[in-house]
């Protein structure tokens, strides 16, 4: 499944900038992991193939973000795939749950 991660570095307490990435990888093969993206934040699934998440975008707005997977997601080749930017610039949105 979806998860936020620190790698190797404890939580500092941050809730802004979590410096996290969102990785998945199928249950059956755990070392075959894939970062989906960088410095994201609270992923979500939508169904077996989307996920959403928030992060931080360069324009400075938080924004919700959504990927696609293949409908194999053993198939990671098709990857990468860009994420989806969903919330429009001037609009801060945190939680995928929203969606």
């Amino acid at each position: 499944g979806p998860l936020a991660s620190y790698g190797s570095s404890p939580w500092e307490g941050d809730f802004h900038e979590l410096k996290t990435d969102i990785v998945v990888f199928p249950t059956s093969d755990p070392n075959n992991r894939l970062v989906v993206c960088k410095r994201g934040g609270w992923p979500t699934w939508s169904g077996d193939s989307t996920i959403f998440f928030h992060r931080q975008t360069d324009d400075g707005w938080w924004s919700i973000f959504r990927v696609q997977f293949p409908e194999n997601p053993l198939e990671f080749s098709e990857f990468p795939v860009l994420p989806l930017r969903i919330t429009p610039p001037g609009l801060h949105c945190f939680s995928p749950a929203l969606f």
